[in-house]
């Protein structure tokens, strides 16, 4: 926008009745506008003389001041950044979900298992199969081992949880059933009944808890 030029007050002066003859003094008081002419000043003009209300004049030669305009910024109206602008704009939360016209790619959620979606990485959509590393669905360390099991981790006896939440260390034995995975026997090389093999395993058991296998 053109900023209005304030001209300097030695140059405005208040316009008078002039009688109420409606004829101009010549020796009256000067127009902020012929003022401006006078001096070379193009543009809007004010009149700012003390006490004065703001007048705002216009030079004839408007479209010469029009040219001298800055370049104003693109339109940001509704037609910019909107679903259907051929743009996905995470800024606006679009996504192959949310909008699918400007965003390329898998849609997670649509109950379609399309592109690079697997039970990996899209459960919801993709049914879960044995084998691919991804313990999913309806698999457990009884039905898929591979993907659920000890047999799908390499840290027996670090204690640590296997994808199933199953446990593969020497102590799940002595916590009950259920708690070790239903492979941390063949795969771990454990029997599911700890106390009374025989055998005291020194990471769990104790004379004082199983004083059959600890004397």
């Amino acid at each position: 926008m053109l900023m209005p030029k304030l001209l300097p007050l030695s140059l405005v002066a208040l316009i008078g009745c002039g009688g109420g003859s409606g004829e101009s003094d010549p020796d009256g008081p000067v127009h902020a506008h012929d003022a401006a002419m006078d001096q070379g000043v193009d543009g809007p003009v004010i009149d700012a003389a003390p006490d004065a209300s703001v007048d705002v004049v216009w030079p004839d030669l408007l479209p010469d001041v029009a040219e001298d305009l800055p370049d104003l910024p693109p339109d940001l109206g509704p037609d910019v950044g909107f679903c259907g602008d051929a743009i996905c704009n995470t800024g606006l939360s679009e996504d192959p979900c949310t909008c699918p016209a400007d965003c390329i790619g898998d849609c997670c959620g649509d109950a379609l298992c399309t592109g690079a979606e697997t039970d990996c990485n899209c459960a919801t959509d993709c049914d879960a199969a044995c084998g691919d590393g991804c313990c999913t669905g309806i698999e457990d360390d009884i039905g898929c081992a591979e993907d659920c099991g000890c047999a799908a981790v390499a840290f027996c006896g670090d204690f640590q949880e296997a994808p199933y939440g199953c446990w593969c260390d020497p102590c799940c034995v002595d916590l009950g059933p259920g708690v070790c995975c239903d492979d941390a026997d063949t795969v771990c090389g454990y029997t599911m009944s700890a106390c009374g093999n025989g055998q005291c395993n020194i990471d769990c058991e104790t004379s004082a808890t199983c004083p059959g296998d600890c004397p």
